[in-house]
């Protein structure tokens, strides 16, 4: 079962390395590539784009299907604290 159903119109590239498709595709949580969050709260709904292909320096490392990295190509980007306050000043009493 593929991740998107429906085949691909037209393929799209982004600076940065990613191609897109565009076409009618709808989102399958079963699979998705991510191991924080097994499910989405999109499963199951129509969408219009969906990734096709992604690079690394040059490199594919995901077909649309598979990645294809080797463990140790990537590094791992901690996310940086916003620099809003958690808290708006307005609700500080």
């Amino acid at each position: 079962m593929a991740a998107f159903t429906a085949p691909p119109v037209h393929t799209h590239y982004l600076t940065g390395g990613a191609g897109f498709e565009r076409g009618r595709f709808q989102v399958d949580e079963a699979r998705q590539h991510s191991e924080r969050a097994p499910w989405s709260p999109y499963h199951g709904l129509p969408v219009s784009l969906r990734v096709a292909e992604t690079y690394l320096r040059g490199r594919r490392i995901f077909d649309g299907e598979r990645v294809l990295a080797r463990p140790g190509d990537g590094r791992f980007l901690r996310p940086q604290e916003s620099p809003l306050p958690a808290e708006p000043e307005r609700l500080r009493a």
